[in-house]
């Protein structure tokens, strides 16, 4: 026995399964292969069973034993094997069975004590722990032989050389069938070949001329069921002499051989079943022979030989056929390898082509192209690819299901395999295409994403003339209950219905080499994708802040003259927190599309961020740039409508003209200096760059590189404004007012370090510095005046932090001062922030008893709901409500109305901004609470300022 049929013979025997039957000997009740304990009539079956002392006896015997051997078997039955067998012959058989090259059909001459013949031919083999021997052939006077009339291994070669001829399955097989008719002169000789489905076709005879030809002719897998099958795998010669011959029963003298069933797979003489005897007798067949060929396991093949008159064929040409199953089967292996190895090589030859249409020219894909060669490649009649969710591109045959077929996507049937595929979808995808027959034919090629992606190839309806032996029908039950084999074998012609052209493995391999090829081209797409997110504004579908840098820095540094307009809307903020963002992104999406509409040649548009926008024109002239932006100011004084809406979005645009030594930052932060300066003359228009404000620029570029470190050198100071009682003036309290004190006496004014310092989050540790200092000053105010008060400036950015005002809390119950003393001051402009979160910081001050004032009343922010939605308790009239009463009556009436409208609200009230007598003595006339301003105290460091209480 060869290495290889040692290792197939052990996958064999070790597998409990062959297809989806268990393999057992009850299968052969239901499913009967052969008769069970019976053996053809042609041998002698002796059987021993094997045991540890090495005496064996003669413990299974088949009943032909006194007409072959001239010994009755119950003679025979419990004696010891030499009984029968010489002891030389017996020793022979122990060496052979150790032998690596013994296998079942392996033949003996065997000295045996008869007194009807000296000597047999016998083969022998194990199984079950029993030890199986079987003379042959003891034939009857009419039966012809078979035999190959030379040595077995000049056989072989000559196989061997007329076999490495074949260049495919269909020549092998021919070459099988005119070897075996030429030199055992059955009378048909073919070869089978079975497809998925086990059906089997006749791809090769050779046979006698007056006999009806049966190639071509397809068989149902029915006619050799699973068992059988298997058993072909196991034993790969098998011989029947003669059906005619009465089946030999198995004698055994064992007491507990009752249930005992002898295991007659590997037996060369086991006795044919009633079905396969009317089966060969309802094709006229008397004899046969046959030789399987095996792949991965499974039957692929087999070369059968049948002769109409009783025949046996020699065991030692028996031997030599199941050498040449397994050469064949290995053969039939190697011819795979060699397709492949062929088919990978056109497969690559083909990839390529796909490869030069879809990277060549990258800006442009030729898709009809690469349509046409995967259609041409895979014999399809349609084909749509999909990729990262959306189609990238479709031609020919393409199916309406698409849709649904994307989202089976999920299901086990496709997301399990790479290449999903099936020429028959009314049967393999009942749920989706039963009962539709313009599309039979499938091939899904699954890419790896998020999203689906995936080759969809289609193939129309293929009609297949198949030519059955027969009508195709399964074995059916009598009412006799037994199994029956079909009895008609008249050439029945069947038309095949909703099935494509089937795919071969040579497109399941051309498939994998494309999904290889695309998953590198998706590869490619998802980089183009990020690349283009990275440089656009995903809302507006503008370039973005990346992109645009990038433009100014490649034209700069090819010393290209350009104009840059900085836009933002005026009033989109407001759009946004009273509608929301829905609304406010429709609202950026028509900003977009309208200055999109205005670019010109050598212009582009982008998104900057929020509702900021810009335009950079490759063109330095002043008349060009101003007439863009001009455009832009008129583009948006037409509303913007949607929906039921209708917004007026003015713009403010600061434009810029880059200089030789121009670089992206300063161009950048010029044409921002003039888009500020612009919205604070009204917005709704444009504002050139000029030396003014770039020196507003480098001031305040020197301010946020300077601030931390005055912070860190103390130079941020309190000042102190006193504010006196309306009725005494005398100085009851302090508004803290800090300032930059330089090293150098240098004083820099709130006004213009605590916007930056607000911009760039200064704030926050400059308001903490300045309550620090302010607590401890208020301490030593009040050593003086108990009663004195303070007032602490908060912008909107300190109100809405947790930390600014736990510190505040926190330092007054340190120090114990007592909070009804402090009076947190906001502007009105601090409620428009974040109105919730306010309150809510209001709301925990008032609990910890601080004071509550609304500074700037009546700036421009003014409204009763203020006074109401707030917790406050002072109002500070601003300083515009001042300046005039004293010689304007309108403006005496309107503060006056603002005192009692405060009084209605029990609030307490504080005038800004007294310089003069005249002022004062229309506050106190009034009856304005407080007052305070320049005509009682300008700021002041705090030695001054305590020398001001009384």
């Amino acid at each position: 026995m060869t290495d290889y049929l040692k290792k197939i013979e052990q996958e064999i025997n070790s597998a409990i399964a062959y297809g989806d039957q268990e393999v057992t000997l009850d299968n052969c009740d239901r499913e009967p292969i052969h008769l069970i304990g019976h053996i053809q009539s042609h041998g002698v079956l002796v059987v021993s069973e094997l045991t540890t002392n090495g005496i064996q006896t003669i413990d299974f015997l088949s009943e032909n034993t006194s007409q072959h051997l001239g010994i009755e078997p119950g003679i025979l039955l419990g004696q010891p094997l030499d009984a029968l067998i010489s002891e030389h012959s017996l020793e022979m058989l122990r060496q052979a069975l150790t032998s690596p090259v013994h296998n079942s059909q392996t033949y003996y001459d065997l000295e045996i004590h008869s007194p009807r013949v000296k000597s047999v031919q016998a083969s022998c083999h194990e199984n079950g722990g029993l030890l199986f021997i079987e003379f042959q052939p003891f034939l009857p006077p009419d039966f012809t032989s078979a035999a190959f009339d030379v040595d077995g291994k000049d056989v072989v070669a000559e196989f061997t050389t007329r076999m490495l001829r074949a260049q495919s399955f269909d020549d092998l097989a021919t070459v099988m069938v005119l070897f075996f008719f030429e030199k055992l002169n059955y009378d048909r000789v073919m070869v089978y070949k079975f497809d998925d489905d086990d059906h089997g076709e006749v791809v090769a005879e050779a046979k006698q001329d007056h006999l009806e030809p049966f190639l071509g002719l397809n068989y149902p897998a029915s006619d050799i069921p699973q068992f059988a099958r298997y058993l072909y795998v196991q034993n790969r010669c098998r011989i029947i002499t003669s059906i005619l011959s009465e089946p030999v029963p198995i004698n055994t003298m064992l007491q507990d051989s009752s249930n005992y069933q002898l295991d007659l797979r590997f037996s060369n003489l086991r006795s044919m079943s009633p079905i396969h005897i009317e089966y060969l007798s309802n094709m006229g067949i008397e004899a046969s022979l046959t030789m399987s060929i095996v792949k991965d396991n499974k039957l692929f093949g087999m070369l059968i030989m049948h002769h109409y008159e009783p025949r046996y064929c020699e065991l030692r040409s028996r031997e030599v056929i199941n050498q040449l199953s397994f050469i064949c089967s290995d053969y039939v292996k190697l011819l795979d390898r060699v397709e492949a190895a062929l088919g990978t090589e056109r497969s690559q030859d083909i990839r390529n082509l796909i490869n030069v249409h879809l990277f060549d020219n990258e800006q442009k894909v030729n898709y009809d192209d690469v349509a046409a060669s995967i259609l041409h490649v895979l014999d399809g009649d349609g084909i749509y690819v999909a990729m990262n969710g959306e189609p990238l591109f479709a031609s020919g045959l393409l199916h309406e299901k698409i849709d649904l077929i994307t989202q089976g996507l999920d299901s086990s049937r496709l997301s399990n395999s790479q290449v999903f595929y099936s020429s028959n979808l009314a049967k393999d995808w009942p749920e989706m295409f039963a009962g539709d027959s313009r599309i039979c034919g499938l091939m899904l090629i699954n890419l790896p994403s998020d999203r689906p992606s995936f080759i969809a190839v289609f193939r129309y309806e293929r009609a297949k003339l198949v030519r059955w032996a027969g009508r195709k029908q399964e074995y059916s039950e009598a009412d006799d209950g037994r199994l029956h084999a079909r009895r008609s074998f008249k050439e029945w012609r069947e038309y095949t219905k909703n099935q494509s052209l089937p795919w071969s493995n040579f497109d399941i391999l051309n498939a994998k080499n494309l999904r290889s090829v695309f998953i590198r081209y998706l590869l490619r797409m998802n980089e183009r994708y990020l690349a283009k997110l990275v440089s656009l504004d995903t809302l507006t579908e503008l370039p973005n802040r990346h992109f645009i840098t990038s433009r100014i820095d490649l034209l700069l540094d090819q010393n290209v003259a350009v104009g840059l307009l900085l836009i933002d809307c005026d009033r989109f903020k407001t759009i946004n927190d009273s509608l929301g963002h829905d609304v406010g992104d429709k609202v950026l999406q028509e900003v977009a599309r309208r200055l999109k509409s205005l670019e010109i040649p050598g212009s582009v548009v982008a998104r900057l961020g929020g509702d900021e926008f810009t335009m950079l024109i490759q063109d330095g002239d002043f008349d060009t740039i101003e007439k863009m932006a001009a455009n832009i100011v008129g583009a948006f004084q037409l509303p913007i409508s949607f929906e039921h809406y209708n917004f007026y979005v003015p713009t403010s645009i600061g434009v810029a003209i880059s200089a030789v030594d121009s670089t992206r930052s300063s161009l950048m932060r010029a044409a921002d200096m003039a888009m500020y300066d612009a919205k604070h003359n009204g917005g709704n228009g444009y504002k050139f760059v000029n030396r003014g404000l770039m020196n507003k620029a480098d001031e305040r570029l020197a301010i946020e590189q300077n601030i931390y470190q005055a912070l860190k050198q103390n130079e941020i100071v309190n000042y102190y404004q006193p504010i006196t009682d309306s009725r005494t003036y005398s100085v009851c309290g302090f508004e803290v007012l800090c300032r930059w004190l330089k090293a150098d006496g240098e004083i820099i004014p709130p006004l213009k370090f605590l916007g930056v310092a607000e911009q760039t989050g200064m704030i926050i540790p400059i308001g903490v510095r300045v309550i620090e200092q302010a607590l401890g000053d208020l301490q030593r105010f009040q050593q003086k005046d108990r009663d004195l008060f303070m007032t602490l400036n908060f912008s909107p950015l300190q109100l809405l932090d947790d930390t600014t005002v736990d510190y505040l809390i926190n330092e007054v119950r340190e120090k114990g001062l007592d909070a009804s003393k402090i009076w947190v001051e906001m502007t009105e402009e601090s409620y428009i922030e974040d109105e919730k979160a306010l309150i809510q910081t209001l709301d925990r001050l008032k609990v910890h008893d601080f004071k509550l004032a609304l500074d700037d009343f009546g700036s421009g922010y003014s409204s009763m709901k203020y006074l109401t939605a707030l917790p406050i308790d002072i109002v500070k009239f601003d300083k515009t409500l001042i300046d005039n009463i004293h010689n304007n009556a309108q403006s005496f009436k309107l503060l006056k109305a603002s005192r009692q409208l405060a009084s209605v609200c029990n609030l307490m009230t504080v005038a800004e901004g007294i310089e003069t007598s005249e002022q004062k003595n229309c506050v106190s006339e009034i009856n304005i609470d407080y007052q305070q301003g320049y005509l009682f105290g300008k700021p002041t460091d705090f030695a001054a300022a305590i020398k001001l209480i009384g």
